[in-house]
């Protein structure tokens, strides 16, 4: 059953009012206590002594605990909180507004006062991603579509090609071109058999027992429809700077870090960042340039020739570096775009993303800065 941590405590409270009370099943009655007693938003709302209740005679005729939970699970599809749990009491049990209504409360005013508290107290404890999602599906067509990601496709394999031309024309005298060429091919066809199941593996570990951000059915939709995905999963890290996202055929995956999703600026820039990651399939197309590495420095190895090798890596590791740089740089500059500089410059002095991403994938955060404060605001941003 899913449901956040408060509402839990409440269900646990309101089945030891019961049991105190020698009192079977445990109904609404006296979930009101244990919504009363616990931390949520339901407590807020109701402002109101538990002793109030306690002090009010239970009536015939309440609705049990579990019909209350099914009728909250059944109106959210999420996780459910305190609020909704209250909610719920007051759309289906009379006999508990009664109970209100006789400690003092109005059932109107308290339900306007618990869909309020819907989302604060830090109960559900993504609230504010939800707001930053609920903010790139408002202007969901901001993010690039699939042409632009085949155009990039396409011209990112040039500078590969021209690097197996370059060791084609060194090592043709030392081992021939027939090496070269089967070497690579092997070395394709292996990391294309296998890397499936490297990085399945991979994303299982890193994804697992990370706590899902929860949506209502169908709230994804645009933004799943403009990334051409099936299924989308945004998940919360404990860790500081772990945010990335992965796409894998119809699914995708969005890691935010824990207290990056505490600072709205960052969690607002990092979103829109991660989104135009997938937008733009920069995952599958560094997959892509990690195997043509690969390959080509497998070949240039085995010929033996120590010009083609230097060839291979440096110039295989200048061109990827600089095709991960350019693809970090131009996620920043459509974030900033839709959101203005300050997140980007939060996420640089509080989390100083420097210290903990390399070089070979990500440029300097100042030069990050730098460059995407130049990018143009668009058009009904928030920059």
């Amino acid at each position: 059953m899913e449901m956040t941590d408060q509402a839990r405590q409440a269900l646990v409270l309101a089945a030891g009012t019961a049991h105190g009370l020698g009192e079977q099943p445990v109904d609404s009655y006296h979930l009101l206590i244990g919504l009363a007693e616990a931390e949520g938003g339901a407590r807020h709302a109701l402002d109101l002594d538990p002793a109030r209740l306690r002090a009010v005679d239970r009536p015939a005729g309440l609705a049990t605990a579990k019909t209350v939970v099914d009728r909250a699970r059944a109106a959210v599809g999420d996780r459910t909180t305190t609020s909704e749990l209250l909610l719920a009491v007051l759309e289906v049990d009379a006999a508990a507004v009664a109970v209100l209504r006789d400690a003092g409360v109005d059932p109107e005013a308290l339900r306007a006062a618990a869909a309020g508290h819907d989302t604060c107290c830090g109960e559900r404890g993504d609230g504010d991603v939800r707001a930053a999602v609920a903010e790139v599906i408002a202007d969901v067509r901001e993010l690039p579509g699939r042409g632009p990601a085949v155009v990039r496709t396409i011209v990112g394999l040039v500078p590969y090609l021209v690097l197996y031309v370059v060791v084609l024309a060194v090592a043709w005298k030392t081992s021939g071109p027939e090496l070269i060429l089967v070497v690579a091919a092997a070395a394709v066809l292996l990391r294309l058999a296998t890397a499936g199941l490297v990085a399945r593996g991979r994303l299982g570990r890193e994804v697992a027992g990370l706590p899902a951000v929860q949506f209502r059915a169908g709230e994804l939709r645009p933004l799943l429809d403009r990334l051409e995905l099936r299924e989308l999963t945004i998940l919360l890290h404990p860790s500081v700077t772990v945010d990335r996202c992965y796409r894998w055929g119809r699914r995708g995956w969005v890691i935010l870090s824990a207290p990056v999703a505490a600072h709205p600026d960052t969690l607002r820039f990092v979103l829109w960042h991660e989104m135009a990651h997938l937008a733009r399939r920069d995952g599958p197309i560094r997959g892509m340039r990690a195997t043509l590495l690969i390959a080509l420095g497998t070949a240039a190895v085995l010929s033996f020739d120590v010009r083609a090798i230097l060839v291979a890596v440096v110039g295989g590791l200048l061109v990827t570096s600089a095709g991960h740089w350019w693809q970090e740089i131009s996620c920043d500059r459509l974030a900033v775009a839709r959101t203005g500089p300050g997140g980007i410059q939060e996420w640089v002095d509080v989390f100083q993303p420097s210290s903990v991403r390399g070089l070979l994938t990500h440029p300097p955060a100042a030069w990050r800065t730098r460059i995407a404060r130049t990018a143009p605001a668009a058009p009904g941003s928030t920059a």
